[in-house]
C-alpha cells in the first residue's frame, strides 16, 4: 500500500449456457419478473437507486466537471442510504451474516475486478499493481472497473453495522462517520478495501434505516411536491458548488457538515422525485425499466465502465462527433447494461453476481 495519492477516480470519460436460452425469452422473463414483484419491492426506492445509476453512468462518460462535481456530492451517499433503508432486521449469526454478504457483494467484486486486471493485462502488459490494489488499495487504482470499490465498502458497511446494533453500540457509529471523514487528514496512507468511505456510508446507511422506521413520521419530508423539490435543488445546486469536491472513493469531504447537508438533502429530494416520477410513469414501460435499473444495480456497478471502454472505443474507430458522442454513448451504453443485467439475472450466469 502506497503513500496517499490524489490520482483522479479509474473512469472512462473509459459446456453452453446459452443453448437453451433465447434473448427474447430472457427479456419477456425480465420484465414479468418486474411486474410480479415490483408489489413485495419498494418500486421508488429501485426507481431512486436507478437515478443514481444513470448519474453514475454519466460521470463515468463526462459530461464536465462542474457536472461531475455536482453528482459527487450525492449520488454515492445515495446507495449507501438505499442499502440502509432495505435493510431488514435478522436473527442469524455473524457468520452467517459475512458468508451472505461476502456471496451478494464480494463475489462480483473478485469477478468483474479481476476480469478488468486480466483485460488490462493484455491490453497494457502484465502488471502486479491493478491485482495489488484489487486486492487491498481498491480506491487508488482498478483498471476500468475502478467503481467496485463501492462492493467492497458497502459489504464492511453492512456487517458493521449488523455488528452494532446487534450488540446495542449504536452510538459507536456517529464518531466511526466522524472518523471516516477526517481519515485522509489523520492518516498518511489510504485505508484499505475502502473502508474510509465504508465509515461514512455507515452514517448514511444509519440514517437509511432509521428514515425508514420513521416513514410516517417523515411523510412531509418523504412526499414534497414538485414545485418545492425544484426550488430546493436550486438552493441544494448552489450548496455543492459553494463547498469543495467531494468524492468518497478519495476519502474528500470539503466542508464536513455541508457535505453531510447537501448529501441528505440531495437524497430526501430524490426520494421525493422518485415518488412523482413512478406515479406519473405508473404501468409504461419506462417505469419498468427503471425500476429493473435499480433493482439490478449491481449489474450497472460492476459493468458501467467496461461497457463505456468498448463502446466509446468503437465511436473512436467510426468517428462519431465530438458534439454528440457522449450523448450516444450513454445511450448505447445503457441499452447495453440492460442487456447485460438481462443475461446476468435470468441465466446460470447469475452466480456472477452473488444470486
Amino acid at each position: 500500500m502506497g503513500m496517499r495519492t490524489h490520482s483522479a477516480a479509474v473512469s472512462m470519460p473509459v459446456r453452453n449456457t446459452f443453448s437453451a436460452w433465447s434473448w427474447p425469452e430472457a427479456y419477456r422473463k425480465g420484465m414479468k419478473s418486474t411486474q410480479q414483484t415490483s408489489a413485495a419491492r419498494i418500486g421508488y426506492i429501485d426507481i431512486f437507486k436507478a437515478i443514481g445509476i444513470i448519474l453514475m453512468v454519466m460521470g463515468h462518460v463526462g459530461f464536465g466537471e462542474m457536472f461531475d462535481k455536482v453528482i459527487h456530492a450525492f449520488h454515492m451517499p445515495m446507495f449507501f442510504f438505499a442499502s440502509g433503508f432495505l435493510h431488514k432486521e435478522r436473527t442469524t449469526g455473524i457468520r452467517t451474516l459475512v458468508r451472505i454478504k461476502a456471496k451478494k457483494l464480494l463475489i462480483p467484486y473478485f469477478v468483474f475486478g479481476g476480469m478488468c486486471c486480466l483485460l488490462d493485462g493484455r491490453i497494457n502488459g502484465i502488471s502486479s499493481e491493478p491485482w495489488r490494489n484489487l486486492l487491498w488499495a481498491n480506491t487508488t487504482y482498478i483498471p476500468i472497473a475502478g467503481a467496485v470499490w463501492f462492493l467492497s465498502a458497502l459489504f464492511f458497511t453492512e456487517i458493521a453495522y449488523c455488528v452494532l446494533t446487534k450488540y446495542k453500540w449504536r452510538l459507536m457509529i456517529f464518531p466511526i462517520a466522524l472518523f471516516g471523514c477526517l481519515a485522509e487528514k489523520l492518516l498518511p496512507y489510504p485505508l484499505p478495501w475502502a473502508l474510509g468511505a465504508s465509515c461514512v456510508g455507515l452514517g448514511l446507511y444509519w440514517v437509511g434505516h432509521e428514515t425508514r422506521k420513521r416513514e410516517a413520521s417523515l411523510k412531509h419530508l418523504l412526499n414534497m411536491p414538485l414545485g418545492l423539490c425544484l426550488i430546493l435543488c436550486m438552493l441544494d445546486g448552489w450548496l455543492i458548488l459553494t463547498n469543495g469536491y467531494i468524492n468518497m472513493r478519495a476519502e474528500k469531504y470539503a466542508n464536513i457538515p455541508l457535505f453531510w447537508l447537501n448529501a441528505l438533502l440531495s437524497i430526501y429530494i430524490g426520494i421525493s422525485l422518485s415518488k412523482i416520477i413512478q406515479s406519473a410513469l405508473k404501468d409504461t414501460f419506462i417505469e419498468k425499466w427503471l425500476i429493473s435499473v435499480g433493482r439490478d444495480s449491481i449489474v450497472y456497478v460492476c459493468c458501467n465502465q467496461l461497457v463505456i471502454y468498448f463502446v466509446a472505443a468503437l465511436f473512436k474507430h467510426v468517428g462519431i462527433a465530438d458534439a454528440c458522442e457522449d450523448v450516444l454513448i450513454l445511450i448505447v451504453s445503457m441499452i447495453i447494461l440492460y442487456g447485460l443485467s438481462v443475461l446476468f439475472t435470468r441465466t446460470k450466469l447469475r452466480f456472477l453476481i452473488g444470486k
